[in-house]
C-alpha cells in the first residue's frame, strides 16, 4: 500500500482524502504545516505527498529532502511555475483537479517513487563497493610497503587470504591494515 502524506490545512483533508484513497493513495496521514510535513517526509516512511495550499517552494524543499513524489495542484494563472517544478522533481497538477488527471498523476509519482528507491538502492551497494575497492588498494599498499611484495603478489595474498579464511576481501584488508597501517 502507498502510504501518502497530505500537507493541508486544518479544514481542507475530508474531501481530499476520499479522492486520493479512490486515485490508489493509502494509508493517508495529514500534516498540517510545512514543519510537519519536511519531519514526516525525511522519514523515507512515505511515497506520495499531496500538497493541497498550493506552496511552490515548500514542494521545492520536499522534493530535495525525500524520494517520495510530490503533487501540487496550481490554478491556471500559476502554471508558468510548473517548468521550474517540474526540474525540481515536483509533479504540477493543474487546478481545478480531475479525477483523471488526479489518477494519473499518483500513479506517475508512486512509479517515481520506486525509481528512486531502487536507485538509491544500487547507489548504496556501488558505495560500498567503491569503498571495498579502496580498503583493498591501501592493504596492498600497505603489502607492498612493508613484506616489499609486487602488486600482483599483494593482490596474490588478499585473494587467497579471503578464500581460506571464507571471508570478504574487506575483512582481509581490513585486519592488514589493523596490522601494517597506522
Amino acid at each position: 500500500m502507498i502510504k501518502t502524506l497530505l500537507v493541508v490545512r486544518e479544514n481542507g483533508a475530508e474531501k481530499l482524502i476520499p479522492a486520493l484513497a479512490e486515485a490508489g493513495a493509502g494509508e493517508i496521514s495529514c500534516a498540517y504545516d510545512g514543519q510537519r510535513a519536511r519531519e514526516a517526509l525525511s522519514s523515507g516512511e512515505y511515497a506520495l505527498a499531496f500538497l493541497a495550499d498550493g506552496s511552490a517552494s515548500l514542494a521545492r524543499e520536499l522534493a530535495a529532502c525525500s524520494r517520495a513524489g510530490i503533487l501540487l495542484p496550481l490554478a491556471e494563472e500559476r502554471m508558468p511555475e510548473a517548468e521550474g517544478l517540474a526540474r525540481a522533481g515536483v509533479f504540477v497538477l493543474p487546478r481545478p483537479l480531475t479525477r483523471a488527471a488526479l489518477d494519473t498523476a499518483v500513479r506517475c509519482a508512486t512509479a517515481m517513487y520506486y525509481r528512486l528507491n531502487g536507485a538509491a538502492a544500487e547507489n548504496e551497494r556501488l558505495r560500498g563497493k567503491l569503498n571495498e575497492t579502496r580498503m583493498v588498494s591501501r592493504a596492498k599498499l600497505a603489502l607492498i610497503r612493508y613484506l616489499n611484495m609486487s602488486e600482483a603478489q599483494a593482490h596474490r595474498y588478499i585473494e587467497k587470504q579471503a578464500m581460506d579464511r571464507r571471508v570478504s576481501r574487506l575483512e582481509v584488508a581490513m585486519s592488514i591494515l589493523a596490522n601494517y597501517d597506522t
